[in-house]
């Protein structure tokens, strides 16, 4: 069922074949994740969540590739151009 979602809705998508989905899978399967020592419930919410996450960072990556202008300087960058003024 996830994958025919993930491949009708996500075409042409890495996603299908990797190993995020499969550990999914698995994880949905056996209704609990592993997390170092841990173990933690798992349900379809959780699948939810993570896919959020992978469309929220995708949007976020695409929207940097279109508009370099709009990312922050990282600190040291900055510092280093006040540094190159006050010469």
């Amino acid at each position: 069922m996830i994958v025919d979602w993930v491949s009708k809705n996500i075409p042409d998508n890495q996603i299908t074949t990797s190993m995020i989905l499969l550990n999914m899978i698995r994880d949905l399967d056996y209704g609990f994740t592993i997390n170092g020592m841990n173990t933690q419930p798992y349900n379809v919410d959780n699948i939810k969540q993570t896919f959020e996450s992978l469309i929220n960072n995708h949007n976020i990556t695409m929207q940097a590739k279109d508009n370099p202008e709009l990312l922050s300087q990282e600190d040291f960058i900055i510092y280093a151009n006040m540094k190159d003024q006050t010469k």
